[in-house]
């Protein structure tokens, strides 16, 4: 049997949304870019690793970038073509 989050990742992509289950950043960001002209970097290789979920719109980098800002202290460097991101220091 197949677990139901497991189906809702695979089929997903008919709504033109991405679903992650604890995903490792560094995957997501990867998925992210292949939707998007502009491109997110991580800038910061602490975030490589860290996990996150949700479903996002694939084509919506913004709504991503500014979920990471207020809630998970991620700093973005807006650039014309790229989105550099990078933990808050202390």
């Amino acid at each position: 049997a197949v677990p139901p989050a497991e189906i809702r990742q695979a089929l997903a992509w008919q709504a033109r949304r991405l679903d992650f289950d604890a995903a490792p950043l560094v995957d997501i960001v990867a998925e992210i870019n292949r939707y998007n002209r502009h491109k997110l970097v991580l800038a910061d290789p602490r975030l490589d690793a860290q996990r996150f979920g949700g479903s996002f719109p694939a084509g919506d980098y913004e709504t991503f970038v500014r979920m990471l800002e207020g809630n998970f202290g991620v700093v973005a460097e807006r650039k014309t073509d790229q989105t550099l991101l990078r933990l808050k220091t202390p």
